[in-house]
């Protein structure tokens, strides 16, 4: 269908990679790498859509831990959500 995001987040710099898809309650996440700007620390961003052939909304940064942030996973175990 194309890019997740039409254009780089103002937060981000370079390195997108390692999408991450996951569907839950009529909306869809998309977990991504990208280096900050700012330090260049490797973060993971969040973007959601309702219908991701309409495009996504970037929500920013959603993890910023140590160097680098690689492979986002997400995972519901019980109703309970996890991010590895």
């Amino acid at each position: 269908m194309g890019y997740v995001l039409p254009q780089t987040p103002a937060w981000a710099a370079s390195s997108f990679w390692a999408p991450e898809l996951f569907y839950r309650n009529g909306t869809y996440y998309v977990y991504y790498v990208a280096r900050k700007k700012s330090n260049g620390v490797s973060c993971i961003g969040v973007a959601t859509a309702q219908d991701p052939a309409k495009g996504f909304a970037d929500h920013g940064i959603f993890l910023e831990f140590g160097k680098e942030a690689i492979d986002p996973f997400v995972l519901e175990d019980n109703g309970q959500l996890y991010i590895t």
